[in-house]
């Protein structure tokens, strides 16, 4: 599907800005498993964008489920 460096930035750009507004939707739902499962996803594609960048800096993590 990803053949070079440049779709697999667009996809984690992507994937990661779908997995946040799905999370968010999640919360407002009522749906604590499901938005943490997203922030989840959200954040792979947050450390998959700052491997291809060489960033270093430290994330938050996902909230913890209660």
């Amino acid at each position: 599907m990803c053949e070079n460096t440049a779709d697999k930035k667009a996809f984690a750009e992507y994937a990661r800005d779908l997995a946040a507004d799905l999370a968010q939707m999640a919360r407002a739902s009522n749906l604590p498993t499901l938005a943490y499962w997203l922030e989840l996803s959200r954040a792979e594609a947050e450390c998959i964008l700052d491997a291809h960048h060489g960033n270093d800096e430290k994330r938050s993590p996902p909230p913890v489920l209660n």
